[in-house]
């Protein structure tokens, strides 16, 4: 009788053994899996963590980017009682005059292969927008830009999508012409906001970089010059980017 004591003794503390290997097994496998559901969790959270830095970042350089233009606007609106402002020459070379004199041609600022392009959209549009739009080619072609500006104004009013797009980068052209420097970088700036992938975005960040240029804000400049690199790197306007940044001191 002893004997079998003993021996359901020894198969019970077996047992008891094998019971408590088994759920520290388990316990154990449980914990592994527990470690890597969390291991999984934090993962997708500095993912999560670190796009948000890189849209963070994006927000701030384009803030910088509008604060400088918020400061050579306010700048502008302490001159607006002037058309004429000093230029450095050596900034000089692409930053035209507004005075065109009579059998002169066109304005050097006006891209005649763009008036072209915008001849043929405006023939596609409905009869009272491209109409309006042939005009207002029509007085740019002759350097009469604040009639081109009054055209502009009406159009705005009517104008959605590309039709915006492109009535905005000619207001931008036409203020610049005209010396009208503020409204100049409020149309560049509006092309810019709610069209940046636009094609003529690169040029309307150029010419935005050279009014700064105007208001001797070499910061503002730079920074325009430098996002246009950025954003825009297949752009033509990319090696004159670099070009102007270099002239820059």
């Amino acid at each position: 009788m002893k004997k079998i004591s003993l021996i359901s003794c020894l198969l019970l503390f077996s047992a008891c053994v094998s019971t408590n290997t088994t759920n520290e097994v388990l316990s154990l496998k449980r914990a592994v899996e527990n470690l890597r559901t969390y291991q999984m969790e934090q993962s997708t959270e500095l993912n999560r963590i670190s796009e948000d830095l890189q849209k963070l970042r994006g927000t701030i350089e384009e803030l910088e980017h509008y604060k400088a233009q918020e400061i050579a606007r306010n700048k502008a609106a302490q001159n607006i009682g002037s058309t004429e402002m000093n230029i450095e020459p050596a900034l000089a070379s692409e930053l035209q005059s507004d005075k065109i004199t009579k059998g002169q041609g066109m304005n050097a600022i006006v891209p005649e292969d763009l008036l072209k392009e915008d001849e043929i959209f405006a023939s596609k549009q409905n009869i009272e927008f491209g109409r309006e739009m042939l005009e207002m080619i029509e007085n740019i072609k002759g350097n009469k830009f604040r009639e081109a500006l009054t055209i502009i104004n009406d159009l705005m009013t009517s104008a959605t999508g590309e039709q915006q797009a492109r009535v905005l980068f000619w207001q931008g052209i036409c203020s610049d012409a005209v010396g009208s420097n503020k409204d100049a970088l409020v149309a560049y700036n509006s092309l810019l906001t709610n069209f940046k992938t636009h094609k003529r975005a690169p040029m309307a960040l150029y010419n935005q970089a050279l009014v700064f240029l105007r208001f001797k804000d070499k910061e503002a400049a730079k920074m325009s010059l430098q996002k246009l690199v950025n954003d825009y790197p297949n752009s033509g306007y990319k090696e004159k980017a670099q070009k102007k940044l270099k002239d820059i001191k």
